[in-house]
């Protein structure tokens, strides 16, 4: 055996209480500290959060865990032409990826755009809200990559964006709770009313 510890400890590092978390999920929550932790690498923490429904639906709410990151994206290599197409293009808001695990999250590369071009101030946190999240999965360390793809996906709908590079430089970094509802075979997240299958979460 290598020195490396092989049991984590399921205590929060601020509070020292109990973690909650689903046995096999990676990411554990303290419900006192309103922290989450990525348990692999359980030295840092992260804020949680909820947000409220925009477009509110009948059925059983039930809150997704995703990553809300936001900060600054520096582009280089693109011709004077393309960066001005891509200045005409919407910035985006805050960038919401799924942090479950999904066969097919696929699905909610789209969501994560579809939240990011939501009018500014739009999506607002809910005070209070204690409800139980789904078992997180995604490294966070991933994120700022994922955030630079997920860019450069949007700006090539306005100029082609080969040769161009991108680096996403991370401002702030919550574990946040974002509604659906359960409707028959069918989830509808709460903040554009998507229909998705229930067998996604």
């Amino acid at each position: 055996m290598s020195g490396t510890d092989v049991l984590l400890p399921m205590t929060c590092s601020r509070c020292g209480g109990d973690l909650e978390g689903e046995a096999q999920a990676l990411i554990c929550t303290c419900a006192a500290c309103r922290l989450a932790f990525y348990m692999p690498d359980p030295s840092k923490s992260y804020p949680v959060r909820f947000v409220g429904a925009l477009v509110p639906q009948e059925g059983p709410r039930v809150y997704a865990p995703f990553w809300r990151l936001t900060g600054r994206l520096a582009l280089e290599g693109a011709d004077p032409a393309k960066e001005a197409q891509y200045k005409r293009a919407k910035p985006l808001g805050a960038l919401f990826f799924p942090a479950f695990w999904s066969p097919r999250l696929a699905n909610f590369d789209n969501l994560t755009l579809r939240y990011a071009l939501l009018d500014p101030g739009a999506i607002q946190q809910e005070e209070g809200v204690g409800e139980a999240l789904g078992p997180g999965m995604r490294d966070p360390s991933i994120l700022p990559e994922m955030a630079a793809l997920t860019w450069l996906a949007y700006l090539d709908r306005r100029a082609d964006v080969t040769g161009v590079s991108a680096v996403f430089h991370p401002e702030s970094l919550l574990y946040v709770g974002v509604p659906f509802f359960r409707t028959g075979a069918s989830l509808v997240d709460g903040l554009c009313g998507v229909r998705l299958p229930a067998s996604l979460l």
